[in-house]
């Protein structure tokens, strides 16, 4: 990367992607790049950029003051489409998941590459559709489909490759559509293809609880800070 350097994140209608620049004056400068095809965006937790997943399988990177992008991980039309992409909490790797249930991580900083990830796990062998780092930057819960109805799985990226994952969920019937990560509680939040939510204990890694909460896929979920309360919101447009 020559410049390098979650919120989940959802589907992007637009073919535009967006920054706002405050200015000390009070005065303020929307800028609007045009960019086809986005899917998914992830912003660093601390510094001034953010990555684009397209359809067309490509992921770049770039800084709210600049009009071009300032890096290509992926380049376009030689991969899956992207089904997410995120920086780890620390802000040091970011991962770029695919639909063929395949999660890549990058290193960020100055001088390092872009064009080649330093690892690759093949997380689900159906698809994949989330994925959020657990606290640290080695251990992350990915969220897909398989044919083992293994859809929820936690991965060690610092053990060997045979042995990276760590614990694997047999849960929801079609697949798990999102995933969230409450640390305070240990906890991960899975939500269903078929509307179902799945609450597993990290340290005993076994099923907490689990409830209907939607008579319809779940398309997306987010958690408030506090961990207090979650939300999802379904294919049919309701939230909860």
């Amino acid at each position: 990367m020559s410049n390098g350097f979650s919120h989940s994140s959802g589907s992007m209608t637009s073919a535009y992607s967006s920054s706002r620049l405050d200015h000390d004056r009070g005065s303020s400068m929307t800028m609007k790049r045009q960019v086809a095809g986005v899917r998914r965006m992830g912003a660093h937790p601390t510094l001034p950029y953010y990555l684009t997943g397209s359809q067309d399988g490509s992921v770049r990177l770039w800084e709210w003051s600049q009009q071009h992008c300032i890096g290509v991980a992926r380049q376009p039309g030689s991969f899956p489409k992207v089904a997410k992409v995120a920086f780890s909490t620390q802000g040091n790797k970011f991962g770029v998941g695919d639909s063929e249930g395949s999660v890549c991580l990058w290193q960020v900083g100055i001088g390092r590459s872009m064009t080649k990830p330093f690892l690759r796990l093949q997380c689900h062998n159906k698809s994949l559709s989330d994925f959020v780092f657990m606290g640290s930057s080695s251990v992350l819960a990915t969220a897909g489909h398989s044919l083992e109805n293994r859809n929820v799985c936690i991965w060690d990226t610092l053990l060997p490759h045979r042995s990276a994952l760590v614990q694997a969920f047999s849960c929801h019937h079609d697949g798990s559509a999102a995933v969230v990560y409450a640390p305070q509680h240990q906890a991960l939040i899975s939500a269903g293809k078929k509307g179902d939510i799945c609450i597993f204990d990290v340290r005993q890694r076994q099923l907490r609880h689990s409830f209907q909460a939607h008579d319809v896929a779940i398309r997306s979920m987010t958690l408030q800070p506090s961990e207090s309360i979650f939300a999802t919101a379904s294919v049919d447009g309701d939230i909860k």
